[in-house]
């Protein structure tokens, strides 16, 4: 082939590719030259922002929870939550104690 064709032909697929990605209107579809108006593209909305849940007081064990722990466990959740038990009960009397304080301090 004669290299006049072939520099022509390097040259005709060089600006058809400068062409077609190198569009003036890329921020509208149907942009260019094709003869159609330009649509304009709607920006796209920010995402909502999630809201955090305000930070809760710690909720209190359960009658089964207490009830699987020792006695000193159940005296310093007592203690955690400002309820003063007597160690010397029984574990179903500081059960119930623990339960009572919680709902007089509501």
């Amino acid at each position: 082939m004669d290299p006049v064709l072939v520099f022509i032909g390097a040259v005709v697929v060089a600006g058809v590719g400068y062409w077609f990605f190198n569009k003036d209107n890329d921020d509208v579809v149907g942009g260019g030259e094709s003869g159609f108006k330009p649509v304009p593209v709607a920006p796209a909305k920010p995402k909502a922002e999630v809201k955090k849940a305000a930070p809760s007081a710690p909720k209190a064990p359960t009658a089964k929870a207490l009830n699987a722990m020792t006695k000193k466990e159940i005296d310093q959740v007592g203690k955690d939550f400002g309820v003063e038990l007597d160690a010397r009960k029984t574990k179903a009397a500081m059960v119930k104690d623990f339960q009572a304080g919680i709902k007089a301090k509501k």
